[in-house]
């Protein structure tokens, strides 16, 4: 006999590390697992989590935001911009279609 477990997505996956770093403090251009993240920093960790991203590359708010599309209604994995379409001064990860956990705290643009 076996026993076939249920493969996880890539969404839950990604989700599930989210929550594991619920409380590491905010450390503008912070990009460490251990010590903290900023916010493009918290999201690339999970991107890269599931291999949505090269290991190399410049990864700001503002890049994401054109490497990954717009979608209507939050979703677990969306990521959501802030600021004007000209300048993204923010982003978070959706865990589902109510909330998202992000790494905030920087200043007045994030």
């Amino acid at each position: 006999m076996s026993i076939f477990k249920k493969q996880l997505t890539d969404r839950q996956v990604a989700t599930r590390l989210a929550w594991h770093f619920i409380g590491l403090p905010y450390i503008w251009g912070g990009d460490d697992p251990v010590l903290g993240f900023d916010c493009s920093g918290l999201v690339i960790e999970l991107l890269r989590s599931v291999n949505r991203l090269p290991r190399k590359g410049d990864w700001t708010a503002s890049t994401l935001s054109r490497m990954f599309p717009s979608i209507l209604s939050p979703q677990e994995g969306a990521l959501v911009f802030y600021g004007g379409s000209d300048k993204i001064t923010h982003v978070a990860y959706c865990i589902n279609s109510k909330l998202c956990i992000e790494a905030g705290g920087g200043g007045r643009d994030n």
